[in-house]
């Protein structure tokens, strides 16, 4: 029974020992340890602001593309299909102009009904879209 007991003090001992010896981190752990968060920040801040980017300029695309069907519709119902009249309605319709045509200064995305089809952008986007008449929607 002593063999034992005094295996455990001696070892309880060494880890005291070891304690007092070694706290805390080495001043090149916490370095090496910064330099890899800094390496993460510098590639997942890029994507993130990326992902914004093309989040907004899909936003724009989606609202000019919901623009374009109503009037769509709309056109079909009456027999007049795509027209200039139908994409300025849609537009003020969904609150992205105003009753005069002019783009909505309140909406993050601004739809122009312009002489040939119709242009959509978001404020903080970096691509425009736009339509003709034929409902076709490209990146300008």
């Amino acid at each position: 029974m002593k063999t034992i007991s005094t295996a455990l003090q001696t070892r309880a001992k060494a880890l005291r020992n070891r304690d007092e010896n070694e706290k805390g981190f080495t001043l090149v752990e916490l370095l090496v340890v910064v330099a890899i968060l800094a390496i993460l920040a510098a590639v997942a801040i890029p994507l993130y602001m990326n992902s914004q980017d093309d989040a907004r300029n899909a936003s724009a695309k989606t609202a000019l593309s919901s623009v374009v069907s109503q009037a769509a519709a709309d056109g079909a119902t009456s027999g007049a299909g795509l027209t200039l009249d139908g994409l300025k309605k849609a537009a003020n319709e969904q609150g992205y102009t105003d009753p005069t045509g002019q783009p909505n200064s309140t909406s993050d995305i601004q739809v122009t009904v312009t002489t040939d089809g119709a242009t959509a952008k978001h404020k903080n986007g970096s691509k425009t879209y736009k339509t003709d008449l034929k409902g076709a929607i490209t990146e300008e």
